[in-house]
């Protein structure tokens, strides 16, 4: 096999899910909401933990005020 044949080869799974999920855009756009409600709720639990470590609070998340 010539280089052009192996990439063919290669990449031919990745075209064949590109196009079944070209085919249903509202799973796609459903799969990236939830990603980034995960990432979301990821990031604040992080920025929480350090806020609470570094004894740093927020004026604008309620129940957080100055100690």
């Amino acid at each position: 096999m010539d280089l052009d044949e192996i990439l063919h080869a290669l990449l031919a799974p990745i075209r064949e899910r590109r196009a079944a999920l070209a085919r249903d855009p509202g799973h796609v756009l459903e799969l990236l909401r939830a990603g980034t409600r995960v990432a979301r709720e990821t990031t604040q639990a992080t920025l929480d933990e350090l806020r609470g470590g570094l004894g740093l609070f927020s004026l604008e998340r309620p129940g957080i005020g100055i100690p």
